[in-house]
């Protein structure tokens, strides 16, 4: 599980180097896989949202590797955009 935490680590610093390099649209590509790993290390299920960003202590992280993975999560998803239940990454909240 640490190389785990390491990918995703790694994932996080690759979307944001993205994002400083090239666009959000290109950046984008990488939000997925950081909230699937991060769901799979914390032993989540995305049917249940209302947990879903909350440790688990039977998952495969600490409550501080998670807390700081988590916050990585939402900086990165505020400045690509946030993923909705569908899959969809939206950034302009506002639009309908």
């Amino acid at each position: 599980m640490r190389r785990d935490i390491r990918r995703l680590d790694w994932e996080i610093d690759e979307a944001e180097a993205t994002l400083k390099v090239e666009d959000r649209e290109k950046a984008k590509e990488y939000l997925p896989k950081v909230y699937d790993d991060l769901i799979k290390l914390n032993k989540r299920d995305k049917k249940d949202w209302q947990t879903l960003w909350i440790w688990n202590p039977d998952g495969y992280l600490s409550e501080e590797e998670f807390n700081r993975l988590n916050i990585r999560r939402k900086l990165l998803s505020n400045t690509i955009g946030i993923m909705t239940d569908s899959g969809e990454i939206r950034h302009d909240l506002n639009e309908i």
